[in-house]
């Protein structure tokens, strides 16, 4: 899917964390895998360079017997990375790719990512009602009043403008007990 533009999508989502429903029992102790590949196009801040990758991604999730949400992202692909002396020095803070503020909107497990400084994605992981079957959906989007989408490369914190994105509708898989195996 095209990047899609939702102005207030972090705005709207943080918010309304408080209000959020526990992990319904039928959820817990259950663990979720989804992959998917996504393409993007994006032009580096600082040097104008565009870029082409694509990448391969693998979240799992893990839903304790408690409610409480675990996850751990790996990204790999073809990314082309600055180097040497043409990467530039400073804070790179805003590398925040993780998946944050997990809550259950009835069947449905959400998520949210921030990539950059504007960039945001939304996850949803809706389930069948045995828990047992699931179907993942991504959203991209950019915060309230950012004209354009910045991402920040995970390893180098370099910033870009992404020009285009595609994602692949991501597989789902659910089984019981723990992936990380504690």
């Amino acid at each position: 899917m095209r990047i899609k533009f939702f102005a207030a999508l972090l705005a709207c989502a943080l918010p309304a964390a408080a209000a959020h429903a526990a992990a319904p029992a039928a959820a817990t102790n259950k663990s979720v895998e989804l992959n998917w590949r996504e393409t993007r196009i994006d032009k580096i801040l600082w040097s104008g360079k565009i870029n082409s990758f694509s990448i391969q991604n693998k979240l799992t999730i893990y839903i304790s017997s408690k409610g409480q949400v675990f996850s751990e992202l790996l990204r790999n692909g073809n990314v082309v990375r600055q180097a040497g002396s043409d990467k530039p020095q400073g804070n790179n803070d805003q590398r925040i790719w993780k998946f944050n503020d997990w809550h259950f909107e009835g069947q449905t497990l959400v998520g949210l990512q921030g990539f950059g400084p504007t960039g945001a994605r939304r996850l949803s992981i809706q389930f069948d009602g045995s828990y047992g079957n699931c179907h993942a959906s991504i959203q991209s989007g950019r915060t309230s009043g950012a004209k354009t989408t910045i991402a920040t490369y995970m390893e180098s914190g370099v910033q870009a403008e992404v020009l285009s994105e595609t994602i692949e509708p991501p597989t789902c898989a659910v089984r019981e007990g723990n992936f990380f195996g504690h």
